[in-house]
């Protein structure tokens, strides 16, 4: 993305994978876009999924070309990156923390996930509270 030159991102994309028959009449370039958005800096199950935290891709820009070149699938009529969870979309599209909404389904699993699965099981708040003043996260 660094050496495209802005005025060409009007232009429709052409794709022909090498050792493929198909013509790009929309199909192979919204298969590049739908494999751009499966395998780039991206860690999880196949959904939600969340971005990789890595700090060279972030000094390289790769998260920034990564959402030009989502912004440029949506233009070109193929489908944006339809993984994430629904909060990280609301984000996305609100800029604004308060207009999310978080569950703990929408939690990947892992340590801070099951640690507020076991604290929603508690009934008594005398109980919880002990148990939430504990926590260490």
């Amino acid at each position: 993305m660094k050496r495209v030159n802005p005025d060409c991102l009007n232009d429709i994309v052409t794709v022909q994978f090498i050792g493929e028959p198909a013509v790009d009449e929309g199909g192979p370039r919204k298969e590049l876009f739908f494999l751009m958005h499966k395998h780039i800096l991206f860690t999880g199950p196949p959904a939600p999924v969340r971005f990789v935290h890595n700090m060279i891709a972030l000094q390289r820009e790769e998260y920034l070309h990564y959402g030009v070149t989502s912004a440029l699938s949506v233009y070109q009529g193929s489908l944006g990156p339809a993984m994430f969870a629904a909060p990280v979309v609301d984000y996305i599209l609100c800029g604004k923390l308060d207009a999310v909404r978080v569950s703990l389904c929408d939690l990947l699993s892992g340590k801070v996930k099951t640690t507020l699965e076991e604290l929603e099981a508690i009934s008594d708040p005398v109980k919880f509270k002990q148990e939430a003043s504990l926590i260490h996260l």
